[in-house]
């Protein structure tokens, strides 16, 4: 304990005199916590006149609120705790503030940062290298949603008087918010932190790391836990015992820069350390090198498992800290008996609540009335469009039949009303339009007003600026706001306003089986823990109700937390970035909770068979390319193969558009049910997007499909990108040119033509950021790939489609298939042994059962492909994902011709 208590030594108050306005102003600032408002007075200078005096009046105002908050009575625990340990455990329930305090009041203290002395970097020896860029300066506080990380910072911003980017910053995928050398303190998800630290492992920027809603246990908060807690043993005081070694080390590779390369040339022959210790040794020296602080860590829940944590750090000096939360009561209602369509009870109780709580001839406009807005939990996107169209369709008929009574003289009640035709009324419109796909909406059509109640949706595949039309006030006229949202309002976030919670009990999750490789997503009941912060977000700003729409037994069968999502999904993509960290043995990698040892070994296999990982399990340079790429590594592999084809342009194209969700809007969902004289409206208009996704249709499956759909978009429509992708270069096109003649706005030809118009845009800023790493030369840690090469351009265009269709399967070869010779599948023996571009489909055909290369499981063609009831059915086929519902689906699927299989994997297929 005694070595632990001299890395706490703090930096002592005096510095080192100097005449530069630049250090009087670091030294206001590490002294802040005597001025709580330097902070402001220091970033009045950044920002001109007029904002610097409204970032004032801002923080200002917040300041008595801050105070109020119950985290604001632990402030001086906190600190202590901090300064005198390694790591910080904080339980703080819902609505306690600790997102967006905790931070602050570190930052504003100060001594968390180590001081820059001049002096020492003057007598470094000449040998060592003069180093610009501070260390140590800078708190990362991360989140597991982009939505929570902007929000949060962007909060934070207004209660220290700056503007976002400057002191108080967020870097999310697409949108960099931050400055290298002003931010203090930095909102970013976990991914961005772990991308960040297969180029940093010491997390050398950071001198202190929050790891934020960790109850939530996701693969990549897992992972991080392990990567800062190596980085906090690098950072650590050198002991004596590791001296030796550290020299001894440092010495055979003071000219190695690159420390994976280190650790792997340095593989002594003395056997008596592992590669992996040798690799923390040359952490450990480097931190040295730099004069690292010691890395502190705090770890943030309303749900805690102390425990699991404490056993973690059990090396470390561990405090622990309980916060309650605001006291705003919180009641809970459940269903007397269980609920078989969780849709259909969301819309009679958010219906109940509105007509119930809403005075029947209540116009009011001022302060935007207080009858509470809405929060409705479900578990994916598909479920939210559903219930959107649901809530649109009742308020306009609701709104139509108050017109019709305002004509008579004698109006029956409003709650006799409700008991005679809302029962009928209600089920007619949900057998109609169950299985409607993603709404019809324009970039910023993702909220609509009806009745005086305002829709909003969130969901994560939602671009930034969409999510964000949820957390803004109501607009004058509008009495209440309906939020349908996924597990991503659940924590970190506040809604203003939200008095009722309708929770489903559902969440969509991804398992996966070892035995059979399959990758199932499944709508699954959530935990106890879940449920708990759900019901938060009714208690934040005012007392509140949630309708849990499930029984009080069944809530009591629920699990207490969360499974750890590595315990239950593909492990390749993290094997993939521990390997390209240095890590040499995955199972010895310090997990948060340890992973099956077959899940290990089965990404393993995986990785050998895409070339990542050699026979001695070493990441190979194709394994380092891939992991160069944010993307799965099964379509990092697609997009190496493309140089080989010829089609790198276009397979770029393909994996950016894999990464958008629901491309094609499909009015009915096509699943069958539509009575046609009761919902001809919406019949006719399934026919004309039906006819509309005609012209794109490839009838060799659906990546074809979907590259020609981004093709027509960027060829027909006008596009100007976001603020997010400007970051990325490469090609694509510029997006600040001006409409060109014949071209329509980006909305009007998603409207014209059926298409999700955000997820083209997911698709385009995702193409440029893979275009960009590809582009870059290998020096500038690029791929130094030609990104303009395209099959398209070649004289044969039917030689351009096999090659285009050959590189997706020497990609894709892992996630193949063959058709079943069924009675119903065998009529056309040749299979698709002849022309690949021939042109039409029959409307009578069969569907098709196929029977998976790896894994011997046998699928049908989800119905949402194009190749879905093609009649003869392909003979042979690579899909992108094995789909597990109440029936095993191949979605995304191409056909191929099966001797292909054996030319580009004959390892595999000889």
């Amino acid at each position: 304990m005694t070595k632990k208590k001299k890395r706490h030594l703090h930096p002592s108050p005096s510095v080192a005199n100097t005449s530069s306005s630049k250090r009087s102003r670091q030294d206001a600032f590490l002294n802040s916590e005597r001025n709580n408002n330097t902070a402001i007075n220091l970033m009045s200078t950044e920002l001109d006149d007029k904002d610097a005096k409204q970032a004032r009046l801002d923080a200002s105002d917040l300041s008595s609120s801050r105070r109020e908050l119950p985290v604001y009575q632990y402030k001086h625990n906190i600190l202590q705790a901090i300064h005198q340990n390694d790591v910080l455990l904080v339980m703080a329930e819902t609505g306690s503030g600790k997102s967006t305090q905790i931070p602050s009041y570190l930052m504003e203290d100060g001594r968390i940062f180590p001081k820059q002395q001049q002096q020492q970097q003057q007598q470094q020896p000449p040998s060592r290298p003069q180093h610009n860029r501070q260390h140590a300066q800078c708190i990362a506080v991360t989140q597991p949603r982009r939505v929570a990380a902007m929000t949060v910072a962007q909060r934070v911003a207004k209660e220290q008087g700056c503007i976002v980017g400057t002191t108080i910053g967020y870097r999310v995928r697409f949108d960099d918010c931050s400055h290298p050398k002003k931010t203090r303190v930095v909102y970013l998800t976990d991914g961005m932190l772990l991308r960040e630290a297969m180029i940093d492992p010491l997390l050398s920027k950071y001198a202190l790391v929050v790891l934020d809603e960790a109850h939530e246990r996701s693969l990549q908060t897992d992972i991080l836990f392990g990567v800062v807690k190596r980085a906090m043993k690098a950072r650590a005081t050198v002991s004596k015992t590791d001296t030796a070694l550290v020299q001894h080390t440092a010495s055979n590779n003071n000219t190695t820069k690159n420390t994976a390369a280190a650790a792997a040339a340095t593989t002594s022959s003395e056997g008596k350390f592992s590669r992996d210790e040798r690799l923390q040794q040359l952490l450990r020296e480097k931190s040295h090198h730099f004069r690292l602080p010691p890395l502190k860590v705090i770890v943030m829940s309303a749900t805690l498992d102390v425990s699991t944590f404490q056993t973690f750090f059990s090396n470390d000096s561990v405090a622990t800290i309980q916060i309650p939360g605001r006291l705003f009561p919180v009641q809970h209602v459940y269903t007397s008996e269980p609920q078989e369509d969780y849709i259909d009870a969301a819309l009679a109780t958010a219906l109940q609540i509105h007509f119930e709580t809403t005075p029947p001839n209540d116009h009011d406009d001022n302060e935007n009335g207080d009858h509470g807005d809405i929060l409705i939990f479900l578990p994916g996107q598909d479920e939210i469009e559903v219930l959107c169209q649901l809530l649109k369709r009742h308020l306009q008929q609701h709104d139509q039949q108050n017109e019709n009574n305002n004509d008579t003289t004698m109006p029956p009640p409003h709650n006799q009303l409700q008991q005679q035709r809302q029962p009928h009324y209600m089920r007619d419109i949900v057998q109609n339009v169950k299985g409607m796909g993603t709404t019809l909406t324009t970039e910023k059509g993702v909220a609509s007003i009806i009745n005086g109640v305002m829709i909003c949706v969130l969901y994560a595949a939602l671009p930034p600026e969409a999510q964000l039309l949820a957390f803004q006030p109501k607009p004058k006229g509008c009495r209440r706001k309906i939020i349908l949202a996924t597990n991503i309002a659940e924590t970190s976030v506040t809604l203003d306003g939200i008095r009722y919670v309708i929770d489903t009990g559902k969440h969509k999750t991804r398992s996966y089986s070892t035995t059979t490789g399959m990758e199932s997503l499944t709508v699954e009941p959530v935990s106890q823990a879940q449920a708990a912060q759900r019901s938060g977000r009714a208690g934040r700003v005012q007392a509140g109700i949630c309708f849990r729409l499930y029984t009080e037994e069944a809530f009591d069968s629920l699990q207490a937390v969360t499974v750890p999502e590595i315990s239950r999904v593909n492990l390749a993509h993290v094997i993939l970035i521990l390997k390209g960290m240095g890590i040499h043995d995955p199972t010895q990698f310090e997990y948060l909770t340890r992973p099956n040892t077959r899940s290990i070994q089965r990404a393993c296999q995986l990785l050998y068979a895409l070339k990542a990982l050699s026979d001695e399990l070493e990441l190979t340079d194709h394994g380092k390319k891939m992991a160069l790429l944010p993307v799965d590594p099964v379509y990092a592999h697609v997009i190496l193969q493309s140089p080989n084809y010829g089609c790198t342009k276009e397979m770029l194209t393909v994996v950016a558009m894999l990464s958008a969700e629901n491309v094609l809007f499909r009015p009915g969902g096509g699943g069958g049910g539509i009575d046609i004289d009761q919902n001809s409206k919406s019949s006719s208009l399934a026919q004309k997007a039906a006819q509309a996704h005609r012209r794109f249709a490839s009838y060799e499956g659906d990546l074809p499909t979907l590259l020609s759909i981004y093709n027509a978009w960027r060829r027909e429509a006008h596009y100007s990108a976001g603020v997010g992708s400007k970051q990325y270069s490469g090609s694509g096109g510029s997006a600040s040119t001006t409409a060109k003649e014949g071209k329509v706005p980006h909305g009007q030809w998603c409207s014209h033509n059926f298409i999700n118009g955000r997820a083209l845009t997911r698709a385009y800023n995702v193409r440029q950021q893979l275009s960009g790493i590809c582009s870059k030369s290998v020096d500038m840690g690029g791929l130094g790939i030609d990104v303009n090469t395209s099959c398209e351009e070649e004289d044969d265009s039917d030689q351009g489609r096999m090659d285009f269709l050959k590189c997706a399967c020497a990609g894709l070869f892992l996630q193949s298939a063959t058709r079943l010779s069924t009675s119903a599948a065998a009529a056309d023996k040749k299979g698709n042994s002849g022309r690949l571009n021939a042109v039409g489909t029959s409307s009578n055909s069969t569907r098709g059962r196929y029977k998976t290369k790896f894994g011997g499981q046998e699928a049908s063609i989800h119905p949402t492909s194009t190749l879905f009831g093609r009649n003869p059915a392909p003979k042979c086929v690579v899909y992108t994902e094995l789909l597990v519902t109440k029936k095993t689906y191949l979605r995304t699927v191409t056909q191929i011709r099966e001797e292909w299989l054996v030319e580009v994997a004959p390892d595999f297929f000889q």
